[in-house]
């Protein structure tokens, strides 16, 4: 989910996986995970080895790694939040999981140099749009715009408050 809080003093821009997604990745991850090994390796009762094993094997295997993937994003999933407060004039920046924060970089508004709209093409839907902070050599993308006019329009409230261009 993609939000956008703004009050007088700062802006929120969060980007968050929801506890029903990530309870539904959980799930199909699970299923082949449990469900491949034990159709493939464990009901049909392979009494000695032949090389006919062999490819249920890999089967199970490649079942596993990406169950294990889905439950993996599930979990570390990342959230993004960019805060930027005009009152104390710093800008925050952190990653959460599902079990709670992993890191947050904390910035003076000076430290800011630019905000760019990026655009993404994407080859199987329509184009959106985020906010790139270039704040001291580092590039911030947040965001998940439908269209042009909303980054724009946050880019130019949060540029107005900063009064910079």
């Amino acid at each position: 989910m993609f939000k956008i809080i703004e009050n007088k003093n700062s802006i929120l821009i969060s980007e968050e996986l929801s506890p029903v997604l990530r309870f539904f990745i959980f799930f199909i991850g699970l299923s082949p995970l449990i469900f491949t090994p034990y159709e493939l390796l464990i009901k049909p009762h392979w009494n000695e080895f032949s090389f006919i094993i062999v490819i249920p094997i890999i089967i199970s295997f490649g079942a596993i790694f990406v169950g294990g993937t889905f439950i993996i994003v599930s979990i570390w999933g990342l959230d993004k939040f960019l805060e930027i407060n005009f009152e104390r004039k710093y800008i925050l920046y952190s990653h959460k999981t599902f079990f709670g924060s992993l890191f947050k970089h904390k910035y003076k508004l000076t430290d800011l140099n630019k905000i760019e709209i990026a655009i993404h093409d994407w080859s199987d839907g329509p184009t959106t749009y985020s906010l790139e902070f270039h704040i001291s050599k580092k590039i911030m993308n947040i965001g998940d715009f439908k269209k042009h006019d909303e980054a724009e329009l946050l880019k130019s409230n949060i540029t107005h408050k900063l009064r910079i261009e």
